[in-house]
């Protein structure tokens, strides 16, 4: 007989079995399939019965098919009993579980063994950013661990937003580009970007639109929350079964601008929609760059200043620059869509249609050569935004501006456009090679890079901006709206300014990428599809009892040699 269990399909004892969760489901035994069959509810659609949500969250928790971890409650707004799962809960569940490595990143299941390395961290973070709460604490630093709060919105049901936040540790096993495997080395302190996300981020709370659109506190309520607990986790720290407390340090709150507005609770004052921003300077050092940490962007501090240890002088560094956001999905997508249509020209075809097709096979043959995955099979005027007033890639996806760009690069060396008499061919070629070497370079990094390394990739940055300058000035006087100054431009002088302030000072300079959202990105889709899975009543409660399922079955998989 067909069940329905949630949202789903799955297979059971020949039967095809509407479900959430399949796999967990699949291994269910004899007594528990049992339980869940007396929970059905055969009144509803008339022909296939289904089993209750609380049956199945209830049965779950009955035969250990989730995560067994404290969740947590509080209110918020007119919820009384709003769950949320604490940072502290996380670390004593990975703690019992001799999972701490996947805290740690270190390779090391205990704080102790992980001791050398996080002295190791904390020594090259105090070189720039020694005015940390955490160096005057009386706190061991190697017992304590750095964490990084995420929030962002996925999507939930009917497109609606659902807000995750979550924490994680900088320190990993590096990046897939990175061909070394899980050596363990504590004197390398390899970047989070290996890994399923379900091993190396923790969700603590989510929080739908609908509800903090009806009730505006409502995210400053659920913050508070989980902020006071980090807060504890951090100056407290959380007693391990070896007797040894740990310590959660936050270094910063990433996410992309919308989230960091929202988590400021509509108290942002810096605006530039009535004018010209100052900030289109292209030098080493603009005007704007001696108010920088001179006046605070709100008129009242945010929850992650008053409750968190944060940089006393450098209070609204706390909300970081996602390079993530700032590149791939901002700067890389105007210079790879304006570069595509000047490159367009050099292709065969007696109209604009006709050369973008030759384009295409040029960029499809690339990828085929040299092992990229293409993510479109057709480069057209859609694409790249050929007809609006700003034009921009209309493309949504990261990698896609990773592999043009790397495409643009090709294609202008194999022509040798780099010394074309055209300045604009000449600037696109030297541009792509700098921005691809800018971003390859800190992918192929540690969280900390040496001054010789840092200042070759300052380099690249500061070539790049002054070129996409230049081919946005050279634009504008031929009549074209290409190379447009979007805000992210700045941005990204701000990530390559970063980096040349460190390495003008001290020598290691922390990688801008190691504060990145990639791989939180990942985590808020898979969160969000468990959202479209359960029943619209305590949804939230029911989505992460889906997550705490999800990354049971995670954790219990075998490790790949």
């Amino acid at each position: 007989m067909p069940v329905r269990m949630g949202r789903g399909l799955g297979k059971g004892n020949g039967t095809m079995i509407e479900v959430a969760c399949t796999r967990i489901i699949e291994s269910a035994n004899t007594i528990m399939d049992y339980d869940l069959r007396n929970g059905l509810d055969n009144k509803i659609d008339g022909i296939c019965p289904v089993i209750k949500e609380d049956v199945v969250a209830k049965v779950f928790a009955k035969y250990a098919l989730r995560l067994d971890i404290t969740m947590s409650s509080g209110q918020v707004d007119r919820d009384m009993r709003y769950p949320y799962i604490k940072a502290t809960s996380w670390v004593r569940k990975l703690d019992e579980e001799h999972a701490l490595d996947y805290l740690l990143g270190l390779g090391c299941s205990t704080l102790q063994e992980a001791s050398s390395g996080l002295e190791n961290f904390w020594a090259k973070y105090a070189l720039s950013h020694g005015d940390h709460q955490v160096f005057k604490a009386d706190i061991p630093l190697r017992q304590c661990v750095p964490i990084y709060v995420h929030g962002d919105e996925g999507t939930t049901f009917k497109k609606d937003g659902a807000l995750v936040l979550s924490f994680c540790c900088p320190i990993g096993k590096g990046v897939a580009c990175q061909k070394d495997g899980d050596v363990i080395d504590q004197s390398r302190l390899r970047m989070n970007f290996k890994g399923h996300c379900f091993k190396t981020r923790f969700v603590m709370g989510t929080l739908f639109k609908d509800d903090h659109e009806d009730y505006p506190s409502a995210v400053q309520q659920l913050l508070e929350l989980i902020l006071d607990d980090v807060n504890t986790a951090s100056r407290e720290g959380v007693l391990m079964r070896s007797g040894i407390r740990l310590h959660l340090i936050p270094l910063g709150n990433k996410g992309d601008w919308s989230y960091l507005a929202l988590c400021q609770g509509g108290n942002i004052e810096a605006t530039f929609a009535g004018h010209l921003p100052p900030m289109l300077g292209r030098s080493a050092c603009p005007a704007y760059k001696r108010t920088m940490d001179q006046e605070l962007p709100w008129n009242q501090e945010p929850l992650f200043i008053t409750k968190l240890m944060h940089q006393v002088t450098r209070k609204a560094a706390f909300f970081k620059i996602d390079a993530f956001h700032t590149i791939n999905l901002g700067v890389a997508k105007v210079f790879g869509a304006s570069s595509l249509v000047y490159l367009s020209a050099l292709c065969h075809g007696s109209s604009i249609e006709d050369r973008l097709a030759d384009l295409t096979a040029y960029y499809l043959e690339y990828c085929k050569a040299n092992g990229k995955t293409n993510y479109v099979n057709k480069i057209d005027k859609a694409l790249l935004g050929w007809k609006t007033s700003a034009p921009d890639g209309s493309w949504n996806k990261g990698a896609l501006s990773t592999s043009l760009c790397l495409f643009i690069e090709h294609f202008t060396k194999v022509r040798s456009l780099e010394g074309s008499e055209d300045e604009m061919l000449s600037l696109i070629a030297s541009c792509s090679r700098a921005l691809n070497f800018w971003m390859q370079s800190l992918y192929h990094s540690d969280i900390f890079i040496a001054k010789a390394d840092a200042m070759k990739i300052n380099a690249a940055g500061r070539h790049f901006l002054a070129g996409f300058a230049r081919l946005s000035l050279l634009s504008f006087l031929r009549g074209n709206t290409r190379f447009t100054y979007i805000p992210k431009v700045h941005m990204f002088w701000h990530l390559v300014d970063y980096m040349c302030d460190q390495a003008s000072q001290h020598d290691w300079v922390m990688n801008p990428l190691a504060e990145s959202c990639s791989v939180d990105e990942d985590l808020i889709g898979r969160f969000c599809i468990l959202t479209r899975r359960v029943s619209p009543r305590l949804r939230g409660r029911r989505a992460l009892e889906r997550y705490l399922s999800q990354t049971l079955l995670v954790w219990q998989r075998p490790t790949k040699a």
